[in-house]
């Protein structure tokens, strides 16, 4: 009777697991596509894969066959453009990417015009996405480099502060980083230049209209620790983006800093304007600023 009784509870324990597991929600791929226009630019480039699981499915297996893709960008109220692949160099297998492209000087993209973005597979479906391109470019950068003199150094470690000013009354959205070029002379090791890049901040200045922007950013450039001849510079580039370009970078900002505080990240949702696919369609202007050290 005993015996009888511990099946009976086995069975129940074993139903119980079976009742609890659900189903795996079936996946399906979609088309995931990035493109970044400006005025400024010479090529119009847009990337396109495929969405994927989780696990499971190397980047490589993300690509998309170029020749069952159409790519066509129109201007909203204007003329359209197809953009093609032409060789396997725009074929990023290591990141899942297949990239099209098109001459700016076949179709320029204007200031303050608004585009729309058509991407089609005949079994990933239509993907669409439109952006309005920034009215103007930031034109008054401010570039602060602060070099510290130690007695034992005649270099030092390097700083690049930067602001500008909010160019209207209007929500506006910014993106801006750093590249450097430091020439070393140190006497003690054998001469060389040390190029590097800072990671891209994302600003907004919803909740000061009006401000000067950028005031608080400073750019520390690793490297700087010896001496330094007039051959380097630094470069800030600063971009006017519109919104699109703005929530996108900065959920996957956020998406990186949780997945490198934490064992276990929460979920961070990315913003998407992309209809009928993932990913993004944005615009932006773009200043450049160049200071010799």
């Amino acid at each position: 009777m005993k015996a009888l009784f511990i099946g009976f509870l086995l069975n129940i324990s074993v139903v119980g697991c079976i009742q609890v597991v659900e189903p795996l929600v079936p996946f399906t791929e979609r088309l995931v596509v990035q493109s970044y226009i400006s005025p400024q630019d010479s090529v119009i480039i847009v990337a396109v894969g495929k969405s994927a699981p989780l696990t499971g499915m190397g980047l490589a297996n993300r690509l998309v066959n170029p020749k069952d893709v159409t790519v066509r960008l129109t201007a909203v109220g204007g003329t359209s453009v197809t953009l093609i692949n032409q060789a396997m160099s725009q074929v990023d297998s290591a990141n899942g990417w297949v990239r099209f492209g098109a001459l700016a000087r076949t179709f320029p993209v204007e200031y303050g015009k608004s585009y729309q973005l058509s991407v089609s597979h005949p079994q990933l479906g239509v993907a669409e996405g439109t952006c309005t391109v920034p009215a103007r470019r930031i034109d008054r950068v401010s570039v602060n480099v602060d070099v510290s003199k130690r007695p034992d150094v005649p270099g030092g470690p390097l700083t690049v502060g930067i602001n500008w000013k909010d160019p209207d009354n209007a929500p506006t959205y910014y993106s801006c980083t750093l590249y450097s070029s430091i020439e070393l002379t140190d006497p003690l090791a054998t001469p060389r230049v040390i190029t590097t890049s800072q990671p891209t901040l994302y600003l907004s200045d919803e909740n000061k209209t009006g401000d000067l922007v950028g005031s608080g950013i400073r750019f520390p450039v690793s490297g700087t620790e010896r001496l330094f001849t007039n051959q380097s510079f630094v470069v800030v580039s600063v971009c006017l983006t519109d919104e699109s370009y703005y929530q996108y970078n900065s959920s996957l900002t956020r998406q990186r800093r949780e997945q490198t505080a934490s064992q276990i990240p929460e979920p961070v949702a990315i913003v998407s304007n992309i209809r009928g696919g993932f990913g993004v369609f944005g615009a932006y202007t773009i200043t450049n600023i160049l200071t010799r050290l």
